[in-house]
């Protein structure tokens, strides 16, 4: 019987397994953890690691397949589940699975019993129930038979091995070694899987490289001064700025890494990294033997893009307010912080393993599309992976969760609004079309948001909405909804927007040759420009 005690985060396990099983075969048992929404994270980093520990003996040998690793996730779900593989006894037997969480202390969690029961023909059992649990563990086992992920997995397997043995047979002279992996949560994995490995008899120093580096050499130097570790990491290489310049000075002075550093190097490096290595530091790279590769199984790239996905959203609707002196939009332009190779990289090698991802996931990876796109400038292609994306969150969808579907339709909207408003910056201020089609998404988006009772997320796109109708010279709807937007001002106490507000209303009454109101207008602006900056607020409603 499974007890779910007081686990962190309110998470409740979803663990399949084989109820009864048959003396002999093998089972796929899975682990999942299933967070609560409503509940507040309680730790500083993003991402929360939780271990499992099967006891199965003497009823079952277990086997876990990869790292027996779940994830948890700051804004919702988990990365995968813990996998082990369990060959029944060969003799009828009754007793209990040992399950233990372990956080990344090595403290246990919880623990807890599942009944089983092995018998030595199961199919001939009267007791025998077909339940969702027995039918979903055959799916999964038949799925295990999948050549690709078998070979997945074992590659991941021999990968560690050979990583390992490379630190362990290089004590004392230099060697050179690419570790090829494409995904971050992957690598800190595998260096997981790899300090277990090696244990305590070997000291791996770890160099972080800042995006501002200049000098590999220089770096490392620094940071281990004249000390031996066991073996060096380099890790943050990809995201350096002057990455090229410094590949170059790493070929030009390659002799001074072997005659400085008695001990193995291992560069974590992603495809499109080695890649570069080969171009511009190829008497360097020339060294090393032939990169160690890790890569995901299919369901834990699945995942990965869910999460992310997912992660990216929450953070885009959890922003309440825009900081003080910046234009409305500019603060959902900052949550692009994604790897949006990492994002590519996935879809190509799912594209590439025959996947067809599910409609809502495609969906999301074409938001994620849209907004690499509208980051790089190509406003057409973004607006067209963004309206594609918006065909399916404005479909009719189970209400599970009520407002889910509708928010991401209306940060949808959002961003065709704002692709058309860059659009229509671009073109004569005659040529109104781009204009009406900003207006057209915009309204669209504020009305889905009032809908959803998401008055923060209205008083971020409300004055780019006012600042469309002024360049559209539509002066009454100007003044209605820079009265609203004010009012939703006030109530968030940003000195900025209000001034914003004042200023649409002063620009109404100048249409309007009302003087006297476009005078205290621009006064009241003024003033709050002024308390804005005396004040120095980060957030409107702080």
């Amino acid at each position: 019987m499974l007890e779910e005690g007081n686990l962190p985060l309110f998470v409740k396990p979803i663990i399949r397994y084989p109820r009864r099983a048959q003396v002999g075969k093998t089972y796929l048992m899975t682990i999942y953890l299933q967070t609560s929404e409503d509940t507040e994270w309680q730790y500083e980093d993003e991402e929360y690691p939780i271990y499992c520990m099967v006891d199965a003996s003497p009823l079952f040998i277990c086997k876990p397949v990869g790292e027996p690793c779940v994830v948890l996730h700051r804004f919702g779900g988990s990365y995968a589940e813990a996998k082990f593989l369990l060959t029944a006894a060969l003799q009828e037997a009754k007793g209990d699975i040992q399950v233990t969480l372990v956080n990344g202390w090595g403290v246990a969690i919880r623990v807890f019993k599942l009944d089983t029961h092995i018998e030595y023909d199961i199919q001939k059992s009267n007791q025998l129930v077909q339940t969702p649990e027995i039918t979903t563990l055959y799916e999964q086992i038949n799925a295990l038979n999948n050549l690709d992920f078998y070979n997945i997995i074992t590659s991941n397997t021999q990968a560690l091995e050979t990583l390992a043995k490379v630190i362990t047979d290089s004590q004392g002279r230099f060697s050179l070694c690419f570790v090829v992996c494409n995904y971050s949560i992957l690598r800190q994995q595998t260096l997981r899987r790899l300090e277990l490995e090696l244990g305590n008899d070997y000291q791996i120093h770890k160099v972080t490289l800042k995006s501002n580096a200049i000098s590999l050499y220089s770096t490392i130097h620094a940071s281990i001064g004249n000390s031996q570790p066991s073996a060096l990491m380099i890790l943050g290489l990809e995201f350096v700025e002057e990455l090229d310049d410094i590949l170059r000075m790493i070929n030009h002075i390659r002799d001074e890494f072997r005659k400085s550093y008695p001990f193995p190097i291992l560069f974590w490096v992603n495809d499109e990294l080695l890649r570069k290595l080969g171009r511009f530091a190829p008497d360097f790279t020339s060294w090393a033997a032939t990169p160690i590769r890790f890569e995901m199984t299919t369901e834990e790239l699945q995942d990965f893009l869910k999460t992310k996905t997912n992660s990216l959203f929450a953070k885009i609707l959890g922003i309440n307010g825009v900081p003080e002196g910046e234009h409305p939009h500019t603060t959902l332009g900052q949550v692009w912080d994604y790897n949006s190779y990492e994002f590519r990289t996935s879809i190509k090698e799912l594209q590439h393993r025959g996947i067809e991802l599910e409609p809502e996931l495609d969906a999301s990876v074409k938001f994620i599309a849209g907004l690499d796109y509208y980051a790089s400038n190509r406003i057409d292609l973004a607006i067209e992976y963004f309206q594609e994306s918006l065909q399916f969150w404005s479909s009719p969808h189970p209400p599970v969760p009520p407002s889910t579907f509708v928010l991401r339709q209306g940060i949808l909207l959002f961003y065709l609004g704002l692709s058309y408003y860059r659009l229509a910056e671009r073109i004569h201020v005659e040529h109104q079309e781009r204009w009406q089609e900003a207006k057209s998404y915009l309204q669209q988006c504020l009305d889905v948001f009032e809908t959803a009772r998401r008055p923060d997320l209205m008083a971020q796109i409300i004055g780019l909405l006012c600042d469309v109708l002024q360049h559209l010279k539509l002066w009454d709807e100007l003044q209605q909804l820079a009265l609203k937007s004010q009012n939703l001002h006030h109530d968030y106490d940003s000195n900025f927007q209000i001034a914003c507000d004042s200023g649409f209303l002063a620009q109404v009454a100048v249409a309007k040759e009302n003087w006297v109101i476009a005078n205290k207008q621009a006064r009241v602006a003024l003033l709050r420009l002024y308390e804005a900056s005396e004040r120095k607020d980060s957030h409107p409603n702080s």
